[in-house]
């Protein structure tokens, strides 16, 4: 007795991840213990302390204008710019619900940046097929033209991939003359390819990030505003105190030598740790590109790539860089010249601050116009794409025809049910055509192809709510 196990069902289409950006940007280190460097290599971490295992954290932050009260306790203070924040939008990732992501480090902390590190840096994420979403923050501190030459570049991988999208950053403006220029500086510079590929965002964000250390030679910058202060030359010009005080950061309380710091240290040290926590904690202005691809990992989970990732929250963000208003989105959601739409983060009184638009730089197009729409065709391109690799090398017949053709609708439909597509019934959802005649010649078939046509009618997003009021008088 022989028994045989015969296959009546296709194989099943499994959704590829949607929201798994590619960080590029400078690192304070970049190793993987006994595996080797970790410049230009694409590594894969799963929150913010494997991210602080491989890569460090941030650079040193230095301030300035640093003023206390009486009680030696910080009033205000300017944090020192700095070009390197991937650490600082990393936090923002995972503060606004980010996941799995990929980090390339292109350079440590006192490398000038560069912009042939960014174009390798994409060169090196193109090898990766998992990622869905290209980031660069550190980039916007490119000086000239740069941030916009490796934008279009990240704009040519995704088309020519067409697995992944990108999230752009404007430069940093501080008024509303300031982000009228750099947005028209954008929009002249980023060019007209691949255009359906990337979403930029603005403005910047002023976010409660934690800063691990602070340079301690910005000290001298303290004004000492308290009546029974300590001394300023008893903080800064006396070497072994700085010394002392640097070694705490990287000690436990718990350590002997933690307490014999404190000990000699005697008065500054409880001033100068106070001081120093004070200013870890200041918010600091950041591109919003972290934020956004938090954003969207956090809504493709929760409900999925299809709906927009907008109307939404932003979380551990204390103000924004400029306000914008009603009047000031119109210009930048519709651009009449070239159709390149930029999205804005707004605050809103009793809502708090919200990414609040949805379009591609393709603006004006009435079909790739939405992120969502974007995305969720490159989310079914690549997973059927997947799905259907069994075929490769099967007969060129009617039976792997049918057979693709039922487990593309059985994927569909199960898309179609969870509320992706349009329409009272799958045949007003979407449609697959594979074969002789309707996609195929006899041609096709000796040259080994096997052409499939998928139409879908994807949910938009309602960007605008239009509500009519009339007057009604007792008569009518």
């Amino acid at each position: 007795m022989y028994i045989e196990e015969i296959n009546k069902f296709p194989p099943s289409i499994a959704d590829v991840e949607t929201a798994i950006p590619v960080f590029i940007g400078y690192t304070e280190k970049a190793d993987l213990r006994a595996a080797g460097d970790l410049h230009f290599v694409a590594h894969r971490i799963k929150s913010l302390l494997d991210f602080e295992q491989f890569y460090g954290k941030d650079f040193a932050a230095a301030f300035s204008k640093v003023q206390l009260d009486i009680n030696n306790k910080v009033i205000s203070a300017e944090p020192a710019s700095s070009p390197y924040i991937l650490y600082y939008s990393i936090q923002q990732f995972y503060n606004n619900g980010g996941g799995h992501a990929y980090i390339i480090s292109i350079g440590g902390y006192g490398s000038a940046l560069q912009q042939a590190d960014f174009l390798q840096g994409v060169d090196v994420a193109e090898k990766e097929d998992e990622p869905t979403l290209l980031a660069f923050p550190d980039a916007v501190n490119l000086p000239g033209n740069g941030l916009y030459t490796v934008q279009q570049k990240a704009l040519q991988q995704a088309g020519r991939l067409m697995d992944r999208f990108c999230v752009f950053d404007i430069k940093y403006a501080t008024d509303k003359t300031s982000h009228d220029q750099v947005v028209a500086e954008f929009r002249n510079n980023i060019g007209n390819s691949q255009l359906k590929y990337g979403a930029a965002y603005t403005p910047f964000l002023n976010a409660g990030v934690m800063s691990s250390a602070v340079s301690y030679p910005q000290w001298k910058n303290v004004l000492w505003l308290g009546a029974n202060r300590i001394t300023l030359s008893q903080l800064t010009t006396d070497p072994a105190i700085l010394a002392k005080i640097a070694a705490l950061e990287n000690m436990s309380p718990a350590d002997p030598a933690y307490r014999q710091h404190e000990k000699e240290l005697g008065q500054a040290f409880p001033v100068m740790k106070n001081i120093s926590d004070a200013l870890k904690s200041l918010p600091r202005m950041l591109p919003p590109s972290g934020a956004v691809c938090g954003v969207y990992s956090s809504v493709d989970r929760d409900r999925g790539v299809w709906k927009a990732p907008a109307n939404v929250s932003v979380n551990n963000v204390r103000s924004l860089a400029v306000a914008i208003t009603d009047r000031d989105q119109e210009t930048l959601n519709v651009d009449a010249n070239a159709g390149k739409s930029i999205n804005v983060i707004r605050a809103f009184t009793g809502r708090g601050t919200l990414v609040w638009g949805a379009r591609t730089l393709m603006g004006n197009d009435n079909e790739w116009r939405y992120v969502p729409v974007r995305r969720f065709f490159n989310l079914v391109e690549e997973s059927v794409r997947k799905g259907t690799l069994p075929f490769v090398f099967e007969p060129n017949d009617a039976n792997s025809w049918t057979k693709i053709k039922s487990m593309i609708e059985n994927y569909l439909t199960l898309k179609w049910r969870s509320g992706a597509l349009a329409g009272a019934k799958t045949t007003e959802a979407f449609f697959v055509h594979v074969g002789v005649p309707q996609t195929m010649t006899a041609q096709d078939i000796l040259e080994g192809r096997i052409i499939v046509e998928i139409g879908m009618a994807v949910v938009r997003p309602a960007e605008f709510m239009i509500l009519r009021f009339s007057i009604k008088t007792q008569n009518n």
